[in-house]
């Protein structure tokens, strides 16, 4: 009586083919993994050809692999070429969309600076008038503090700059408007935030104006201001 052949164990190999030349695929659908996608499709590839040449060389141990390796891996390897349109459509969508994040970031950071700081300059000129401090002699005082407290303040659109103005503009006959215009007409660096001062008269109340150039319009223009009125 014939004793039955036993099962043909599977060349070495094969199954890491088969898996390789899957996973190749899955990271390539990712775009970013298009690298190792290819990586892995090579790999398929070599592995498939030595499980076909273990299995010529040795009939009667290993079976003959499927062809599961070898397509998996020539997909690998042509799925980079077809997903270069679609890489395409997706950087021309989403990199712009992240710059404009950013930029919209920046400027709200100028922006938060800057009311940040008017409220600080509103709150010491309090203080100097608290003080009995002469109006004329609070713009001195006023640039010391900012020197002092916003060192280390940066200038979101660029790190290496100050983020205000120190030397602050004073003026004189202007009403509240015309303060606006002058700070909004000296905000010329980029996240960089200037003030502009119109002390207060007998009678007549004073200006502490505030302004910064932003990246994106506001209202279709690429300034925010802020004035205060101070006594």
């Amino acid at each position: 009586m014939n004793e039955a052949p036993l099962p043909l164990s599977a060349a070495p190999g094969a199954r890491g083919a088969k898996l390789c030349g899957i996973w190749s695929i899955v990271a390539s659908l990712t775009c970013v993994g298009i690298p190792i996608g290819i990586v892995l499709a090579i790999i398929a590839l070599v592995q498939q050809a030595k499980a076909r040449r273990l299995a010529k060389e040795n009939p009667d141990h290993y079976e003959m692999p499927t062809a599961t390796g070898l397509v998996t891996g020539i997909l690998g390897l042509a799925m980079p070429v077809l997903m270069l349109p679609f890489i395409g459509i997706v950087s021309a969508i989403a990199i712009p969309a992240l710059l404009s994040q950013r930029a919209r970031a920046r400027d709200k950071a100028a922006m938060m600076n800057m009311a940040g700081r008017t409220g600080d300059l509103v709150g010491q000129w309090d203080k100097q008038r608290e003080m009995n401090t002469a109006p004329e002699q609070i713009p001195p005082a006023l640039e010391t503090y900012l020197r002092q407290t916003a060192v280390t303040d940066k200038n979101p659109w660029n790190p290496a700059a100050p983020a205000f103005r120190y030397n602050i503009e004073v003026v004189t006959g202007m009403d509240q408007e015309a303060v606006r215009e002058e700070a909004k007409g000296q905000a010329t660096e980029l996240g960089e935030t200037v003030f502009v001062l119109e002390l207060p008269q007998t009678g007549k109340p004073g200006f502490l104006a505030a302004a910064v150039r932003l990246r994106s319009p506001i209202a279709g223009e690429p300034l925010y201001s802020k004035i205060t009125m101070i006594e």
